[in-house]
């Protein structure tokens, strides 16, 4: 019986940190515009079938929360899409799964004093250090999101790591 249960909670804690390691490799990002606004929301990559949705505003400070599971040549797949700060229309979230194509999804950039910006997705590549600001987000790969920031009046991509992204539009989430 001991046997029986120390594989139970072997089995029990391998789906609980390989859950937290699939929110891990995503990248979470929002949807904000001035009042209501659009989205064509796809079921698969590459469809020309599409539903049009408008994202409801009622106050000024709403946005849409959405967690990217992955991204293919402008597509990005939804894994969890909602409204924040407060459920305004739950029937949103029956898009998890669907594709967005070339969606204006962006997140903030924080640091202590600024963030590091990196040419490849990977801790050891290059990289400057850009001022925190909001950014789009161009593409996404394992936790790490491409970005295109604005440095001294010029455009400049490059790729942010998960801990120096924050995905509310209203704080900048300083975690580290």
């Amino acid at each position: 019986m001991k046997k029986l249960f120390t594989i139970l909670l072997f089995l029990l804690q391998l789906l609980v940190f390989s859950q937290a390691d699939m929110h891990i490799n995503n990248v979470e990002a929002f949807f904000m515009s001035d009042s209501s606004a659009t989205v064509n929301i796809y079921p698969f990559k590459d469809s020309k079938q599409h539903e049009i949705v408008t994202i409801k505003k009622t106050e000024p400070y709403d946005y849409v929360l959405v967690l990217i599971k992955k991204s293919e040549g402008g597509w990005f797949q939804i894994k969890n899409i909602s409204y924040a700060p407060l459920a305004v229309d739950s029937t949103i979230s029956k898009f998890n799964g669907a594709w967005l194509y070339d969606p204006k999804l962006y997140i903030n950039l924080v640091g202590s004093d600024s963030v590091p910006l990196y040419t490849k997705p990977v801790k050891n590549a290059t990289c400057i250090n850009v001022p925190q600001q909001k950014v789009q987000v161009l593409k996404t790969r394992q936790g790490w999101a491409m970005v295109k920031c604005t440095i001294n009046g010029k455009t400049q991509q490059g790729w942010v790591y998960r801990k120096n992204q924050c995905a509310f539009p209203w704080t900048i989430c300083n975690w580290n």
